[in-house]
């Protein structure tokens, strides 16, 4: 049998209810849904961090939810409520990771849900433990620390 037989020959075609079944059956080439891979830093897409951090108005509970890992880039959204008060709000955050020193700083995009008197702010800090806490210290002067971990 010559090297380049099969090359010139007609490509053989499934029956078309074969891809249908296939396709019925979540099996083959068709099915394309694939997690994405965590960060370099151990973050993972559709996670959450828990946690506090504190600013003027006193410690407050916020919960980081990654919205999307590409490399090091990472997207996420914060969601805060500060208990004494009741106050609660929600802004999308945007940063990077970088694995060789598990250094993330996280820079405020937009608000989802604004409260009065209320600004956004960044957080830079160390990811550890494999993606399973993120502390370090909010972006403003009037803010300090900040401690996370996955649930």
């Amino acid at each position: 049998m010559a090297a380049g037989f099969f090359r010139d020959a007609a490509p053989m075609r499934a029956p078309p209810w074969l891809l249908g079944l296939t396709l019925l059956l979540g099996g083959g080439a068709a099915s394309t849904s694939h997690a994405a891979p965590p960060s370099g830093c151990g973050i993972l897409p559709n996670s959450q961090y828990v946690g506090r951090y504190l600013c003027a108005q006193g410690w407050t509970d916020m919960t980081l939810t990654v919205l999307d890992v590409e490399g090091p880039r990472v997207r996420m959204q914060g969601t805060f409520q500060h208990a004494p008060t009741g106050t609660q709000g929600a802004y999308l955050l945007r940063g990077n990771c970088y694995p060789s020193n598990g250094r993330m700083t996280l820079i405020p995009q937009a608000w989802v849900q604004q409260p009065p008197g209320y600004m956004m702010v960044g957080l830079s800090g160390i990811v550890a433990n494999n993606g399973q806490s993120f502390t370090g210290r909010m972006l403003h002067r009037s803010c300090g620390e900040f401690t996370f971990s996955r649930p």
